[in-house]
């Protein structure tokens, strides 16, 4: 939501692999010198233009409602995150052409290490 892609960065976790367990990104990753920092720029401004609500209060409020954890895993909806006040899915259908409210798909698989939960993959669909 802040606009920042450090912050989007290390909010991720590098997925498990070959015996070695999920792990939340570092700084090495997310710093400005890692070759895809501009690329992961270009992505986190097109989310935070995706899902603001046309006009957001300051400071924005984000509560999430109804997730199940199973284990040290979680699935987040667009329907779960409530961003001042509105559903995520219906933001990001209110600033798509052609598609109306609720019909949006946007699903997080969530994963917890240690105490913190991490984003891992993510889906957008309409």
């Amino acid at each position: 939501m802040a606009n920042d892609v450090t912050k989007y960065c290390l909010a991720n976790a590098q997925p498990a692999s070959e015996g070695r367990p999920a792990a939340p990104a570092t700084m090495a990753q997310c710093g400005s010198k890692n070759p895809h920092h501009q690329e992961q720029a270009a992505l986190v401004k097109g989310l935070h233009t995706a899902f603001m609500p046309p006009h957001p209060t300051q400071p924005t409020t984000v509560a999430l409602s109804g997730v199940e954890k199973h284990g040290t895993t979680a699935e987040v909806t667009g329907d779960h995150v409530v961003v001042d006040g509105s559903k995520l899915s219906d933001i990001v259908s209110s600033h798509s052409k052609n598609t109306t409210s609720g019909r949006s798909k946007l699903t997080l698989e969530m994963v917890r290490i240690k105490s913190a939960w991490y984003m891992g993959d993510s889906h957008l669909g309409f």
